[in-house]
């Protein structure tokens, strides 16, 4: 094929996927609430489905529809139906949940998971997706960004990763609602499709656990180091640890000791699949996967004056941390930081509110549920629309409630293709 015509041709497809994933485009996606109650009948509510959708305002009359099944075999029996046809961008949370999934690592799949969503206009279905995981996502893409370096991804993850918890409403009392991030394991958290992690320890009875701030949980580290092993060992996926902070344990005389029994532990169980600190954080992809080194592990500075040191640890992941607990500060932080680059190293938009500790005390924001239910849609659209070709690492909280994995793959996506014309 001639070099011009398989440029125009690339051209082309890039103009398809682009007015796919934003900017003036028609889409629909699913998304899954973080709220979470127990109502006064004892009924507890949580994980429902919601609705999205972006259209061009053109169709004289236009429907959006939720479904158990693929509309494509049949448009009947609609769950819920939305008329949109003179609301081009909307949002509508449902009373159906989403379901949590045993996934199992011999049957990882991305094929759709319990609903649908179509735009209708006559008739027609005129675009429709599902609610999926994608535990294979970066090894599909090989083609495409097999070249590339993690720093010139965008790549899904999440914000104090290990902070995970089923809603139960026996503990939901203040303190906690601050402290729970997520509600799905590590293992889920990578099938879904993110691959950076933000992990924080501490080190109690002669065991490591995961800690938020000062808060330490009873989920040991050693069950998250379990998932990600099971995880890069059932994938080809590449996954980021990153260790970002350290608290109780950390802090007194003995701290060089307990960093070191940290990174003898993590050498010990996964030093086989490791990166190199040697390779560096430009290292292409299809370098890691040709020599099976796919976990990139990061880890803030640390005192060793008895001379250890690693030949496995990259340091820590830049945070690109707002500090803010409004929408606005946040979105006017991003707008000056998100595509500037500060640091030789890998970057992490943190797009999640912070509270403040007054809000916190006086139970202001309502906890971090409510928090990330406020902004996890705005998320979505300004990555989406204004800061795909630059954003590195995108982290949030209660990940289902955005659709940032699927953005930053399609913005994988028209990064190659914007690349192959040029």
């Amino acid at each position: 094929m001639p070099k011009m015509l398989r440029k125009y041709i690339t051209f082309l497809l890039f103009l398809s996927l682009f007015f796919n994933t934003g900017n003036g485009d028609t889409s629909v996606f699913l998304t899954v609430s973080s709220l979470a109650w127990k109502e006064e009948n004892g009924k507890v509510i949580q994980r429902q489905v919601e609705m999205n959708w972006i259209h061009n305002n053109t169709y004289e009359e236009a429907w959006v529809c939720l479904y158990d099944h693929d509309p494509f075999d049949s448009k009947e029996d609609c769950l819920v139906k939305i008329n949109v046809t003179n609301d081009p961008t909307g949002y509508h949370k449902t009373e159906f949940g989403f379901p949590k999934i045993n996934f199992k690592p011999d049957n990882l799949t991305d094929e759709c998971l319990h609903y649908w969503i179509a735009l209708i206009s006559s008739g027609d279905i005129i675009v429709s997706s599902c609610y999926r995981a994608h535990p294979h996502w970066m090894i599909n893409l090989r083609d495409q960004i097999g070249n590339y370096s993690l720093d010139e991804l965008m790549l899904p993850g999440t914000h104090n990763s290990g902070s995970y918890q089923n809603y139960d409403p026996r503990k939901d009392y203040i303190m906690n609602r601050y402290i729970v991030t997520q509600d799905e394991t590590i293992w889920n958290q990578l099938v879904y499709g993110n691959r950076y992690l933000d992990i924080r320890v501490a080190y109690q009875n002669d065991t490591f656990f995961i800690t938020h701030s000062v808060f330490v949980s009873d989920i040991p580290l050693a069950k998250v180091i379990e998932d990600v092993k099971l995880f890069l060992n059932s994938t080809q996926e590449i996954v980021i640890l990153d260790f970002h902070r350290f608290e109780n344990g950390f802090n007194g005389l003995n701290s060089d000791r307990i960093h070191l029994k940290l990174i003898q532990y993590l050498e010990n169980e996964l030093s086989s699949i490791m990166i190199p600190s040697s390779y560096g954080y430009k290292v292409s992809l299809n370098t890691l996967w040709e020599n099976n080194r796919r976990l990139y592990v990061g880890y803030t500075s640390y005192s060793a004056e008895f001379g250890f040191s690693s030949e496995y640890l990259f340091k820590k992941v830049s945070h690109q941390w707002a500090d803010a607990d409004t929408i606005h500060d946040l979105e006017e932080y991003f707008n000056r930081t998100v595509c500037k680059r500060i640091r030789k190293n890998l970057q992490s938009s943190m797009a999640q509110m912070t509270p403040k500790m007054a809000g916190i005390f006086f139970d202001r924001y309502k906890g971090l549920r409510v928090m990330a239910q406020a902004v996890n849609l705005k998320v979505t659209e300004w990555f989406r629309e204004r800061w795909w070709h630059c954003a590195n690492i995108v982290a949030t909280d209660f990940f289902h409630g955005n659709n940032i994995i699927e953005v930053a793959i399609e913005a994988n996506k028209k990064r190659w293709l914007q690349l192959s014309i040029y």
